[in-house]
Protein backbone atom coordinates (compact mmCIF):
# COMPACT_ATOMS: atom_id res chain seq x y z
CA UNK A 1 0.00 0.00 0.00
CA UNK A 2 2.53 2.35 0.78
CA UNK A 3 3.72 2.44 -3.26
CA UNK A 4 0.19 3.74 -3.98
CA UNK A 5 0.87 7.11 -6.01
CA UNK A 6 -2.41 9.48 -6.73
CA UNK A 7 -2.91 12.28 -8.64
CA UNK A 8 -5.62 14.28 -7.08
CA UNK A 9 -7.61 17.77 -8.65
CA UNK A 10 -9.64 19.37 -6.82
CA UNK A 11 -11.74 22.75 -7.39
CA UNK A 12 -10.65 26.02 -6.42
CA UNK A 13 -12.69 27.01 -3.23
CA UNK A 14 -14.43 29.96 -3.27
CA UNK A 15 -13.67 30.46 0.47
CA UNK A 16 -10.20 31.89 1.39
CA UNK A 17 -8.08 33.28 3.99
CA UNK A 18 -7.62 36.29 3.76
CA UNK A 19 -10.53 36.59 1.94
CA UNK A 20 -11.20 38.57 -1.09
CA UNK A 21 -13.66 40.74 0.59
CA UNK A 22 -10.92 41.36 3.59
CA UNK A 23 -11.11 45.26 3.61
CA UNK A 24 -7.42 45.73 4.52
CA UNK A 25 -6.95 43.83 0.89
CA UNK A 26 -9.36 45.70 -0.64
CA UNK A 27 -7.44 49.32 0.64
CA UNK A 28 -3.95 48.10 -0.40
CA UNK A 29 -5.71 47.25 -4.03
CA UNK A 30 -7.35 50.42 -4.03
CA UNK A 31 -4.52 52.51 -3.31
CA UNK A 32 -2.53 50.62 -5.97
CA UNK A 33 -5.42 51.14 -8.59
CA UNK A 34 -6.39 47.58 -8.63
CA UNK A 35 -9.99 46.17 -8.33
CA UNK A 36 -10.08 42.45 -6.31
CA UNK A 37 -8.45 40.13 -9.53
CA UNK A 38 -10.88 38.08 -11.18
CA UNK A 39 -10.14 36.26 -14.02
CA UNK A 40 -7.40 38.87 -15.46
CA UNK A 41 -4.44 36.49 -14.89
CA UNK A 42 -2.30 38.77 -17.33
CA UNK A 43 -2.06 41.17 -14.31
CA UNK A 44 -0.53 38.64 -11.83
CA UNK A 45 2.86 40.41 -11.85
CA UNK A 46 1.10 43.99 -10.59
CA UNK A 47 -1.71 42.38 -8.52
CA UNK A 48 1.90 40.73 -6.29
CA UNK A 49 3.62 43.70 -6.51
CA UNK A 50 0.95 45.62 -5.01
CA UNK A 51 -0.68 42.99 -2.49
CA UNK A 52 2.40 40.28 -2.01
CA UNK A 53 1.49 40.26 1.79
CA UNK A 54 -2.02 38.83 1.25
CA UNK A 55 -0.36 36.09 -0.67
CA UNK A 56 -0.80 32.47 0.26
CA UNK A 57 0.55 29.16 -0.58
CA UNK A 58 -2.60 27.66 -2.58
CA UNK A 59 -3.02 24.97 0.40
CA UNK A 60 -3.07 27.45 3.15
CA UNK A 61 -5.46 29.94 1.24
CA UNK A 62 -8.05 27.88 0.10
CA UNK A 63 -10.48 27.43 3.17
CA UNK A 64 -14.12 26.00 3.08
CA UNK A 65 -14.39 22.46 2.18
CA UNK A 66 -10.85 21.80 1.21
CA UNK A 67 -10.00 21.52 4.60
CA UNK A 68 -11.94 18.35 5.07
CA UNK A 69 -10.23 17.40 1.60
CA UNK A 70 -6.43 18.01 3.28
CA UNK A 71 -7.22 15.48 6.19
CA UNK A 72 -7.56 12.93 3.52
CA UNK A 73 -5.03 13.89 2.27
CA UNK A 74 -3.09 14.51 5.40
CA UNK A 75 -4.51 10.58 6.36
CA UNK A 76 -2.75 9.24 3.23
CA UNK A 77 0.58 10.74 3.63
CA UNK A 78 0.85 9.45 7.05
CA UNK A 79 0.05 5.74 5.39
CA UNK A 80 2.87 6.22 2.91
CA UNK A 81 0.50 6.73 0.01
CA UNK A 82 2.33 9.64 -2.44
CA UNK A 83 -0.56 12.26 -3.40
CA UNK A 84 0.16 14.99 -6.06
CA UNK A 85 -2.56 17.47 -5.35
CA UNK A 86 -3.18 20.17 -7.96
CA UNK A 87 -6.02 22.74 -7.86
CA UNK A 88 -8.24 23.38 -10.90
CA UNK A 89 -8.95 27.30 -10.83
CA UNK A 90 -10.85 29.99 -13.12
CA UNK A 91 -8.23 32.35 -12.12
CA UNK A 92 -4.61 30.27 -11.91
CA UNK A 93 -5.53 27.63 -14.09
CA UNK A 94 -4.24 24.11 -12.61
CA UNK A 95 -2.32 25.10 -9.59
CA UNK A 96 0.32 22.83 -7.23
CA UNK A 97 -0.51 22.55 -3.98
CA UNK A 98 2.36 24.99 -3.06
CA UNK A 99 2.17 27.41 -5.68
CA UNK A 100 1.66 31.25 -4.05
CA UNK A 101 -1.43 32.97 -4.93
CA UNK A 102 -3.55 35.82 -3.88
CA UNK A 103 -7.52 35.62 -2.74
CA UNK A 104 -9.34 36.37 -5.95
CA UNK A 105 -12.86 36.19 -6.94
CA UNK A 106 -13.11 34.57 -10.11
CA UNK A 107 -16.62 32.72 -11.46
CA UNK A 108 -17.33 31.42 -14.70
CA UNK A 109 -21.01 30.25 -14.35
CA UNK A 110 -22.92 31.20 -17.30
CA UNK A 111 -20.09 32.25 -20.14
CA UNK A 112 -20.45 30.33 -23.53
CA UNK A 113 -18.33 27.32 -24.64
CA UNK A 114 -16.24 30.30 -26.28
CA UNK A 115 -15.50 32.14 -23.60
CA UNK A 116 -14.47 28.90 -21.78
CA UNK A 117 -12.23 27.94 -24.25
CA UNK A 118 -10.21 30.94 -24.22
CA UNK A 119 -10.21 31.15 -20.78
CA UNK A 120 -8.45 26.88 -20.74
CA UNK A 121 -6.50 27.97 -23.50
CA UNK A 122 -4.94 31.32 -21.69
CA UNK A 123 -4.42 29.41 -18.22
CA UNK A 124 -2.80 26.29 -20.28
CA UNK A 125 -4.54 24.10 -18.58
CA UNK A 126 -3.99 21.58 -21.14
CA UNK A 127 -0.20 21.43 -18.99
CA UNK A 128 -2.27 18.57 -17.11
CA UNK A 129 -1.82 16.05 -19.88
CA UNK A 130 1.80 16.60 -19.08
CA UNK A 131 1.26 15.43 -15.22
CA UNK A 132 -0.79 12.79 -16.76
CA UNK A 133 2.58 11.24 -18.29
CA UNK A 134 3.54 10.44 -14.80
CA UNK A 135 2.91 6.95 -13.13
CA UNK A 136 -0.23 7.16 -10.71
CA UNK A 137 -2.39 4.40 -9.29
CA UNK A 138 -5.20 6.28 -9.68
CA UNK A 139 -6.46 9.60 -10.39
CA UNK A 140 -9.08 11.42 -8.54
CA UNK A 141 -11.23 14.37 -9.46
CA UNK A 142 -13.19 16.44 -7.11
CA UNK A 143 -14.75 19.01 -9.38
CA UNK A 144 -17.78 21.62 -8.79
CA UNK A 145 -19.61 21.27 -12.36
CA UNK A 146 -19.28 24.60 -13.30
CA UNK A 147 -15.11 23.81 -13.26
CA UNK A 148 -15.46 20.61 -15.20
CA UNK A 149 -15.73 22.41 -18.96
CA UNK A 150 -12.33 23.70 -17.93
CA UNK A 151 -10.95 20.63 -18.50
CA UNK A 152 -12.56 20.45 -22.07
CA UNK A 153 -11.91 18.27 -24.36
CA UNK A 154 -9.50 16.21 -21.66
CA UNK A 155 -12.95 15.10 -20.35
CA UNK A 156 -15.07 15.18 -23.21
CA UNK A 157 -12.80 12.10 -24.68
CA UNK A 158 -11.86 10.72 -21.46
CA UNK A 159 -8.41 10.59 -22.13
CA UNK A 160 -8.04 11.29 -17.97
CA UNK A 161 -8.63 7.23 -18.23
CA UNK A 162 -4.88 7.40 -19.63
CA UNK A 163 -3.48 8.99 -16.53
CA UNK A 164 -3.72 5.95 -14.43
CA UNK A 165 -4.56 2.52 -13.79
CA UNK A 166 -7.98 3.80 -12.27
CA UNK A 167 -9.84 7.21 -12.55
CA UNK A 168 -12.62 8.65 -10.04
CA UNK A 169 -14.51 11.30 -10.55
CA UNK A 170 -16.50 12.98 -7.76
CA UNK A 171 -18.89 15.83 -9.38
CA UNK A 172 -22.50 16.72 -9.49
CA UNK A 173 -25.09 13.75 -10.02
CA UNK A 174 -26.66 15.65 -13.54
CA UNK A 175 -22.93 15.01 -14.96
CA UNK A 176 -23.45 10.97 -14.51
CA UNK A 177 -24.60 10.24 -18.07
CA UNK A 178 -21.33 11.94 -19.52
CA UNK A 179 -19.19 9.31 -18.08
CA UNK A 180 -18.78 5.62 -17.97
CA UNK A 181 -16.30 2.79 -18.00
CA UNK A 182 -13.28 3.01 -17.34
CA UNK A 183 -13.85 5.96 -15.22
CA UNK A 184 -15.56 5.65 -12.04
CA UNK A 185 -18.68 8.54 -11.28
CA UNK A 186 -19.59 9.43 -7.62
CA UNK A 187 -22.19 12.06 -7.88
CA UNK A 188 -23.11 14.27 -5.02
CA UNK A 189 -24.83 17.47 -5.05
CA UNK A 190 -22.91 19.49 -1.90
CA UNK A 191 -19.68 20.30 -2.46
CA UNK A 192 -18.65 19.48 1.65
CA UNK A 193 -20.44 15.89 1.43
CA UNK A 194 -17.93 15.36 -1.80
CA UNK A 195 -15.42 15.98 0.29
CA UNK A 196 -16.37 13.80 2.66
CA UNK A 197 -16.61 11.04 0.35
CA UNK A 198 -13.19 11.63 -0.75
CA UNK A 199 -11.94 11.29 3.03
CA UNK A 200 -13.62 8.23 2.65
CA UNK A 201 -11.76 6.51 -0.35
CA UNK A 202 -9.11 7.66 1.41
CA UNK A 203 -9.92 5.43 4.64
CA UNK A 204 -10.64 2.29 2.04
CA UNK A 205 -7.31 2.49 0.05
CA UNK A 206 -5.56 2.69 3.33
CA UNK A 207 -7.26 -0.77 4.33
CA UNK A 208 -7.95 -2.34 0.54
CA UNK A 209 -6.42 -2.51 -2.86
CA UNK A 210 -7.75 -0.78 -5.91
CA UNK A 211 -9.24 -3.27 -7.30
CA UNK A 212 -11.23 -4.35 -3.98
CA UNK A 213 -12.51 -0.27 -4.07
CA UNK A 214 -13.53 -0.47 -8.05
CA UNK A 215 -15.58 -3.83 -7.29
CA UNK A 216 -17.54 -1.96 -4.78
Amino acid sequence: MTNMRILLVVSAPAYMLPSPKDTNYISTLKKAGLKVPSLDIDNEPIYLEAARQFSRRARDLFQGYFKKIMEGVRIARSHGIKIDLYFLSPRYGLIKEDEVILPHSAEIKGLKKKDLEEISSKLKIAKISNIMQQSYDIFILVLKRDHLPLLGSLVRSLTISNAAQKVVLVSAPSLAKQFGDPIKFVGIKQIGKRADAFVRLIDSLTTKTLKDYFEE
